[in-house]
């Protein structure tokens, strides 16, 4: 299977000259902002360090002033560098154009339409397609219909976990110079992010009163209603009392039981708000999951790399589809 969807992307991205001199510019900048970033980070520390030691030791500043001088002159010359590559990357939107240019004439359409039509052959499943739009916040969704109620897969943009509880400096420390060393040693630590995907079916099977109904990981000493599964119980949680009918209708034999034999980690909800949803987050560390198709750039550092990365994606995105599908088709059926 690798060696068929490496086909497939080279017989539509090998030959295109444009987006494989786009991705080294976007490489080489991208390679010389973190050169500048962390020996400039590097060469701060260093020179803040040096200060703070001879400021509360023994022995006299004066005699490594000058190193101390040309430690941070440095590290403030090499991240003003690194400032000003990251302006042009981000002003110029550089890696939405890469994006823009990934997706042009249909060639993600094509890889994501064969491959899932070669792994699905259901014929209750139609029209699977993949939506790109370079105008919303959400750039692309996968659609497909399941027994005519349509279908919609779609990757979040990732979210930076906040990192400013960390930052306070009355809480790392007395004294500024401190606080500033710590902050940058901080910093040279990849980022953390909240990646979250959800899929959306149509409902025609629940009316308007099951609204509102959600499972979610299971709590203890749950009081809200018990299926006949122990397992299932102590997994996941429903929202509603112990009597609600709407419960049993809604948790099918064969739903409990998928949702058992699934467990998945990343598990947020499954409920139903007008249409039927199923929702996962997780927490990555250092480079995020993008929304559907688009790899991690970050890593790409030439067309070899980015027949790569972007395997990988297709292979992520289409078993998040393929799980979020395995539970709703059983709720929908």
């Amino acid at each position: 299977m690798k060696e068929s969807i490496y086909n497939k992307i080279d017989f539509l991205f090998k030959k295109d000259v444009d987006f494989i001199k786009s991705i080294k510019w976007y490489s080489n900048v991208l390679l010389a902002f973190r050169f500048f970033f962390y020996f400039g980070t590097l060469c701060t520390l260093l020179g803040v360090s040096l200060l703070i030691v001879f400021l509360y030791g023994s022995e006299s500043l004066s005699n490594y002033v000058l190193i101390i001088i040309i430690f941070i002159s440095f590290g403030v010359i090499f991240l003003l560098t690194s400032y000003i590559l990251k302006l042009l990357i981000s002003k110029k939107n550089r890696k939405k154009r890469l994006v823009g240019k990934q997706f042009s004439n249909d060639k993600m359409k094509i890889i994501y339409t064969e491959l899932f039509n070669e792994n699905y052959t259901n014929i209750d499943i139609t029209d699977f397609d993949l939506v790109f739009d370079f105008n919303t916040r959400v750039l692309n969704n996968l659609h497909l219909k399941y027994k005519g109620n349509k279908i919609v897969f779609y990757i979040e943009k990732p979210l930076i976990i906040n990192k400013k509880d960390f930052l306070l400096l009355d809480s790392i420390g007395d004294g500024f110079l401190f606080g500033l060393v710590i902050v940058l040693f901080y910093w040279m630590f990849k980022p953390r992010y909240k990646c979250n995907d959800t899929t959306l079916a149509e409902n025609k099977k629940f009316d308007k009163t099951f609204n509102g109904l959600k499972v979610t990981k299971g709590k203890k000493r749950d009081k809200n209603f018990q299926s006949e599964s122990i397992e299932f119980n102590k997994l996941y949680d429903i929202n509603i009392d112990k009597d609600d009918l709407r419960a049993p209708l809604f948790l099918s034999p064969k739903l409990i039981d998928k949702l058992v034999d699934f467990n998945e980690p990343e598990f947020v909800s499954l409920g139903i708000d007008d249409k039927i949803y199923y929702n996962r987050s997780r927490v990555i560390k250092g480079f995020p999951m993008d929304e559907v198709g688009i790899p991690t750039y970050e890593r790409i550092k030439n067309y070899k790399t980015f027949r790569k990365e972007l395997y990988k994606k297709i292979i992520e995105d289409l078993n998040l589809l393929s799980n979020s599908l395995a539970i709703l088709f059983t709720t929908l059926d």
